[in-house]
């Protein structure tokens, strides 16, 4: 090569590497920014019901911060006890939402068709819920030893991959032991659209409200009748049913009276201020309650009187209709942008926040938990849905 000095060909192919490097960088960078843009915008998106992704954001910032009292604990214990008692409402409201949602869908579309269709219900399902979830599974399996942490036995591995934590698991293993609340989700998911397929809408809200009444004393029952399950009586399906049907309740209503009836029945809510007393019940007396009484309190009418509270806050919500400052909090972009991201956050918290492992300070913690977030919404969770609606558009 006429021109080329010692050297000439190194530094040609390292410019030529570093070219290929940029380039790479520049479009999958570029193809980042655009997902981050698009999770921005989903804030902004007119959607159906407002302000549900907003009350999703509330929900996994109790959790977050019930998981973060415990390295502050020694420094504040008050405020560590309540807010690791805050977790548990969090959650409530998750199932309560869950719900309401899962419901409304299921009622809209036989009310329309006549039908449920369950094999493209279970296939949005599928594709939303598995994918993020089995890779936080393996990813744990995986990492884990590295980080000198208690090993997952079989049996653990086992149930966390079967949803079944909430019935089957061994020990308190904490980096699995959020499974229990997916669990009882994904048992809700395997039996109320089942029901609701093969009965009428009419019957499948009496037979809502019927578990409303027997939950609590199939709580009681279990606690005295199999004390085997006592530690578990918090986390299983048929214990915590009544909380996610209090939405499928909501749901019925929503549905299927009007506008204008269902912002009547709010205005009667407001005028004795129960939204407000719903409020304080809920971040204030409840965890004083669960406090003071613990299990006998929860068990029997706990978890129904949060409920209920959860349902008239809802009915606030839902009437809203753009006015307020509580509506705009709800709406902020910001806020919005953890509600769509929060099943995502309700997985890694677990990980990230845990105190056995050392992270850094909690900005730090905070930090590399809605770093990984992101990126994983931008390599699967993004992806798979745009893959799920063409999918859906080929089969269904």
């Amino acid at each position: 090569m006429i021109g080329m000095g010692p050297g000439t060909l190194k530094d040609f192919s390292f410019t030529r590497f570093q070219h290929f490097r940029l380039q790479w960088v520049y479009q999958h960078g570029e193809r980042f920014l655009n997902i981050l843009v698009r999770i921005w915008r989903a804030s902004y998106q007119e959607k159906t019901i407002k302000s549900l992704d907003g009350l999703r954001a509330i929900s996994i910032l109790m959790v977050i911060c019930g998981h973060l009292s415990f390295a502050y604990g020694a420094s504040f214990p008050q405020a560590a006890i309540y807010f690791s008692l805050m977790q548990s409402t969090g959650v409530s409201l998750f199932f309560v939402i869950s719900g309401f949602l899962i419901n409304g869908f299921l009622i809209k579309e036989k009310k329309q068709s006549g039908s449920i269709n369950l094999k493209l219900f279970y296939f949005k399902r599928m594709f939303r819920i598995f994918p993020p979830y089995y890779f936080y599974l393996t990813v744990m399996i995986f990492i884990l030893p590295f980080f000198e942490v208690n090993q997952l036995t079989k049996v653990e591995i086992a149930s966390a991959f079967s949803y079944l934590w909430n019935y089957i698991y061994s020990t308190e293993n904490w980096f699995f032991g959020h499974s229990w609340s997916l669990a009882v989700e994904e048992q809700f998911y395997m039996t109320w659209p089942f029901l609701l397929a093969f009965i009428s809408i009419k019957w499948s809200k009496r037979f809502s409200v019927l578990i409303f009444f027997l939950t609590p004393l199939i709580r009681v029952g279990s606690y005295y009748l199999f004390p085997e399950w006592r530690p578990r009586l918090s986390i299983m399906f048929h214990t915590r049913m009544d909380t996610l049907l209090f939405g499928c309740f909501l749901a019925y209503y929503y549905q299927f009276i009007s506008k204008e009836n269902f912002q009547r029945v709010a205005r009667k809510i407001n005028r004795f201020y129960l939204p407000m007393i719903s409020l304080v019940f809920l971040v204030g007396l409840s965890p004083y309650l669960r406090f003071l009484f613990k299990g006998s309190y929860t068990m029997t009418i706990g978890y129904s009187l949060e409920g209920v509270s959860m349902v008239i806050l809802l009915v606030y919500v839902l009437t809203m209709d753009g006015r307020g400052k509580i509506f705009t909090i709800l709406n902020h972009p910001v806020l919005r942008q953890i509600g769509v991201l929060s099943y995502g956050l309700y997985l890694w918290q677990q990980f990230f926040l845990a105190h056995t492992v050392d992270f850094g300070s909690t900005p730090l913690r905070l930090f590399y938990l809605y770093g990984t977030v992101i990126l994983l919404y931008f390599i699967l969770e993004y992806p798979l849905g745009r893959l799920s609606k063409k999918l859906q558009q080929s089969f269904f």
